[in-house]
């Protein structure tokens, strides 16, 4: 095993947390798919997609509770 990653970093010290990923099985976000089916097929403009997946993120944003508010 090498001393040290591919930045030069020893790996003697570390410690090694799990990823905030972990939960994430790659797969697309259903709303996202439809937006961009929709866009393929002729019933949504490309700016609308991009509109409808601001508009799902910043509600998923609120809800979270991260806003804040």
């Amino acid at each position: 095993m090498r001393e040290a990653d591919s930045a030069g970093q020893p790996w003697a010290g570390r410690t090694l947390s799990a990823s905030p990923f972990a939960a994430d099985d790659g797969a697309a976000d259903p709303a996202a798919l439809d937006a961009l089916t929709a866009a393929v097929d002729g019933r949504l403009a490309a700016s609308e997609v991009v509109s409808t997946r601001v508009d799902a993120l910043e509600l998923r944003f609120r809800e979270d509770g991260a806003a804040g508010a």
